[in-house]
Order: C-alpha cells, then structure tokens, then sequence
C-alpha cells in the first residue's frame, strides 16, 4: 500500500492544532478561517522551492471557469464576506449573477458538469477574483506548471484527458488541510458534503435557514449540486 505523502500528515496535523480553540467553542467560521490562514502559510514553501515555477498570476482566469467542490461552512463564510464587503446595489448586482450562473449549472446534465466551461461570478472584469480573502480551500490551492497546458484543456473542456501538470506537493497540502477542516467540523457534527460552489452560494444567499441548518448539524443544502 503505497505511504501517504508527508506534506498531506503535516498540513492535517497544522490545521488541527490551529483549529482546536475554535473546534472547542464549537466555531465552525473560526475554523475556517484558521485553515485558511495555515494553507496559505503551508503553500509558501513549496512554492519557493520548487524547481517549475508557477504558471499562475493575477488576471489569468481559465480555471475560473471550472466547478469547485467546497464544503458548506466555506460557502457561508462567502457570504458573510459579501454581506459585509459590498453595498446593498452591488450586493444585488452580484446576486443575480451567482442566480443566473447557477440556473446554467444545474441544468447541465450530470455528464457535461466537469466538461462545460461556466464563468465564476466571482470573476472580476479584469480577471481578478471578487472573494479572494474568502475564495474556497480549493481555488487558493489550484494551480498549475504549465500555461500552455491550460490554455489546451481551457480550450476543450469536453476533453477530461487534457490536464495540466501540478505540484505533487501543493496539492497533498490541499488534501491534508482539508482533512484536518473535515475532522474539527465532524467532532461540532456540522455538515462537511462537497456541494458545487455556484450553486450551493446561490441557496445561501437566497434561504437564511441553509445557515440555521448548518449551526443545527443538518444537511446543509436542498438543492444544491453535490461533487
């Protein structure tokens, strides 16, 4: 059976260490942001030291397009940022669009979810991210080697077959911080489902109770789409 990598133990013994005051409080928005801050501090290394720099910068915006898997306390955690970030037009301006962007995922057939190229809402004009000190676990540790690489899979989504190479290392952090988030919310008994972020944030914005569900230890979302 083949070992775990070591970088995947570190990151999931971190988080719950960082997490352990939060997960006795039994605060789940707390823990979130504590994992956040310890991937983002995990992440510096590898990138330093890796020999393939990344092919990643600000307004390159290909894997913007694709569906990420975040667990419900992230999703909330967007919404607070939004709530108390933008004003009530932008705030309004910015509905419709999630809205909007999750009426076009959901009616994909489960098939073509992985393979349709979709716009975040969260995508600024100038390619930037509109919630990026609150972006979900996996789009801070999302990334690639090879820009060339993206361009092609961008390019042809129906193609799964054409990926772009990753850091082995950056993407066993993700995994390990990860596990540390899923462990600290399962000991509060709060719901740790991999919803597709489009549109679990649009049920969010839209029904109060996803959050009420949440802090109870219910499933948090109805009609969201599960990864």
């Amino acid at each position: 059976m083949p070992q775990p990598h070591p970088a995947r133990a570190s990151a999931r013994h971190a988080v719950l260490e960082d997490t352990r005051p939060a997960v006795a409080r039994r605060d789940a928005e707390g823990a979130r942001r504590k994992t956040q801050a310890r991937l983002e501090i995990e992440l510096q290394a590898p990138a330093r030291a890796s020999t393939h720099p990344l092919a990643c910068a600000r307004g390159c915006a290909m894997c913007c397009h694709l569906r990420v898997a975040a667990m419900p306390v992230e999703v909330l955690g967007v919404v607070q940022y939004l709530r108390g970030r933008l004003s009530p037009d932008e705030l309004a301006t910015r509905v419709d669009l999630v809205r909007d962007t999750a009426e076009r995922v959901s009616a994909l057939p489960r098939g073509q979810l992985l393979s349709t190229n979709i716009p975040c809402p969260m995508l600024d004009a100038d390619g930037a991210c509109g919630i990026y000190p609150a972006r979900p676990l996996n789009c801070r540790a999302y990334h690639s080697l090879d820009i060339e690489a993206c361009r092609n899979a961008f390019g042809n989504p129906g193609n799964l077959s054409a990926t772009h190479p990753q850091s082995e290392w950056i993407s066993a952090i993700n995994s390990g911080a990860q596990e540390g988030l899923r462990q600290g919310l399962a000991t509060m008994g709060r719901d740790t489902t991999q919803y597709e972020f489009v549109t679990a944030l649009a049920e969010a914005l839209d029904d109060p109770v996803c959050a009420r569900r949440h802090d109870a230890g219910q499933p948090v979302f109805r009609n969201a789409v599960r990864l």
